[in-house]
C-alpha cells in the first residue's frame, strides 16, 4: 500500500500531470465563462428582439386606427396576427375613445387584472412581454409570452451541458497527451543526467535545436557541465602537479636521513645534512603555504572586505627591499610616477603580489638592464582605479606561453621556471588581485621585455 501511495504521489507531483491538470482546469474555466456569456447574451438578444417586434406591431395598429380603419378591419388584423404567432401566444387589444374594446389572443390573467392602468412603454409582467401605447383616448396593448424564449434557452443549456461534458472527458486526455509531448525532452535529459559521474562528465544533455525553453535549459546546464569539467581537470592536474612538486623535496629529505643512518656521520657531516634537510623543509613550507593560499582563493577566502592599502607607499617600500639585490645583479631599478591613492586590498597580500612580480623581473633581466615601476590613478570612472605597471628589459615571454602564464604549475613559459620556482607565483598574484576586485595582465612590451599591468579599484 505505501508503494502504491508513493507512486500515486509521484504521479500527481509529476510535471506531466501538473500540466495536464492546469490545462484541463483552464479549458473548463474558459468554457464555463464563454458558455455563461453566450447563454446570457442569447437570452438578452431574444428578449430584445421580441420587444422590438411587439413595439412595431403596436405602432402598426396605431397607424391602422389613425388611418380610419373600421372595427371589423382592426379585428381581422388582430386575428391574422394571433394566427401567425400561435407558438408565441401573441395577443392584442385596443380600447377606442368611446370605451369599446377589440381584443384577440390568449390574454394572461395578470394583464386582465391590471386592466388599462399600465404605463405606456415596454414592460415584462410575469412571463409576458407587454407593450402599450396611447394616442389621446385610444390605447393599443400588444403582448406575447416569454415561454418560447425559455424553451430556446433550455435547449441551449442542454447543448452547452453536452459540450461541457465532452470537454470534461476530452480535455484531460488531450492535455495529458500534449503534456507528454511537451515534456518528452525532459525524459531524455533525465536519462543522460543519470549517466553522468563526477569522474566522467563527457556526456551532455540533448538539444532539439528549436530554441525553446527546454533547449535553453539544456544549453545552460551543458555550459555548467563544461565549466565543472574544466574545473575538475584543472583540480586533477593541480593535485598531480602538487604531488610531483612535493615528491622531490621529500625524496631529498628521505635520502639525506637514510644516508646519515647508513653511515654514522661526523659532526660536520651531520650539520651539513641537517642544513640540507632544513633547506628542503623550507622549500616544502613555501610550497605548502602557496598551495593553501590557492585553495583559499578557490574557496573565495581572498575577497578584500573593507581593507585598503596605500599602493604608492607599498610600491616604494618593495623597491627599497629589492634595491640591494638589483645592485648586486647590476640591474637599474627605477621608480617612475607614483600617484597617491588607496587601493582596495590587504597590505600583506598586495605586498606578496609586488614582491613576486619584482622578484620574477629581476631574475629574468640581464645585468645592465632596467626594471621600471609606475603607479597611476584614473578618477574619471566610478569607481576610480589605481594602476600599477612594471616593465623590464629582459627577454620577455614566448608568444605561445602568454595565454597560459597564470595556469598553476605552468611550464609553457621558460621565463616562469627559470628561477627554480614552483610555477605558482603568477597564479597566486592573479588569485590575490581577483580577490581585490582588480585585474592583472602580462604581455611583451613593444620595445622588448615583459610588461605587467595590475588594476585595482580605489578603496
Amino acid at each position: 500500500m505505501p508503494t502504491r501511495l508513493s507512486r500515486a504521489g509521484r504521479f500527481i507531483r509529476s510535471m506531466r500531470f501538473q500540466l495536464a491538470f492546469w490545462n484541463t482546469l483552464g479549458a473548463l474555466v474558459i468554457l464555463l465563462t464563454v458558455s455563461l456569456g453566450f447563454y446570457l447574451g442569447v437570452g438578452f438578444l431574444l428578449v430584445r428582439e421580441l420587444d422590438q417586434v411587439l413595439d412595431e406591431d403596436c405602432r402598426e395598429f396605431l397607424l391602422l386606427v389613425g388611418q380610419g380603419a373600421n372595427p371589423d378591419a382592426v379585428r381581422s388584423a388582430l386575428a391574422r396576427k394571433v394566427e401567425s404567432h400561435t407558438e408565441q401566444l401573441w395577443y392584442g387589444r385596443l380600447r377606442f375613445p368611446d370605451g369599446s374594446v377589440i381584443e384577440a389572443g390568449p390574454i394572461p390573467d395578470v394583464v386582465l387584472n391590471d386592466g388599462w392602468d399600465i404605463t405606456d412603454g415596454r414592460r415584462h409582467v410575469a412571463d409576458t412581454c407587454l407593450v402599450q401605447y396611447s394616442r389621446g383616448s385610444l390605447k393599443v396593448q400588444i403582448g406575447s409570452s416569454l415561454s418560447f424564449v425559455a424553451d430556446d434557452l433550455g435547449r441551449m443549456r442542454l447543448v452547452l451541458a453536452v459540450v461541457g461534458l465532452a470537454m470534461l472527458i476530452i480535455s484531460p486526455v488531450l492535455g495529458y497527451w500534449l503534456a507528454g509531448r511537451a515534456t518528452e525532452p525532459l525524459g531524455s535529459m533525465l536519462a543522460m543526467a543519470r549517466t553522468l559521474q563526477p569522474v566522467a562528465l563527457d556526456g551532455r544533455l540533448p538539444q532539439r535545436g528549436v530554441g525553446d525553453e527546454l533547449d535553453r535549459l539544456a544549453q545552460t546546464i551543458n555550459g555548467l557541465l563544461d565549466r565543472i569539467q574544466q574545473y575538475t581537470v584543472r583540480q586533477r592536474d593541480f593535485v598531480a602537479n602538487a604531488a610531483h612538486e612535493l615528491r622531490s623535496p621529500l625524496a631529498a629529505v628521505k635520502a639525506s636521513i637514510e644516508l646519515s643512518l647508513d653511515r654514522p656521520p661526523s659532526i660536520e657531516q651531520g650539520r651539513e645534512t641537517l642544513l640540507d634537510v632544513l633547506e628542503e623543509l623550507e622549500s616544502l613550507t613555501l610550497l605548502v603555504n602557496r598551495l593553501l593560499l590557492l585553495a583559499e582563493s578557490d574557496a573565495g577566502g581572498l575577497v578584500a572586505a573593507g581593507q585598503t592599502t596605500d599602493l604608492s607607499a607599498l610600491c616604494q617600500r618593495v623597491i627599497e627591499m629589492f634595491r640591494g639585490v638589483a645592485e648586486q645583479r647590476g640591474i637599474r631599478l627605477e621608480c617612475g610616477n607614483m600617484a597617491e591613492g588607496l587601493a582596495r586590498g590587504d597590505r600583506g597580500m598586495l605586498k606578496q603580489v609586488l614582491c613576486n612580480l619584482l622578484d620574477n623581473a629581476l631574475k629574468n633581466t640581464p645585468s645592465g638592464g632596467m626594471v621600471r615601476l609606475n603607479v597611476e590613478s584614473d578618477h574619471r570612472t566610478n569607481p576610480c582605479w589605481l594602476t600599477f605597471s612594471m616593465t623590464d628589459t629582459g627577454p620577455g615571454f614566448p608568444k605561445e606561453a602568454l595565454p597560459k602564464l597564470f595556469e598553476r604549475f605552468s611550464r609553457s613559459g621558460c621565463r616562469v621556471r627559470s628561477g627554480g620556482g614552483t610555477g605558482l607565483g603568477l597564479s597566486i598574484c592573479k588569485a590575490i588581485v581577483d580577490g581585490c576586485g582588480g585585474s592583472i595582465q602580462i604581455d611583451n612590451a613593444p620595445t622588448g621585455g615583459a610588461r605587467v599591468v595590475v588594476k585595482l579599484p580605489c578603496g
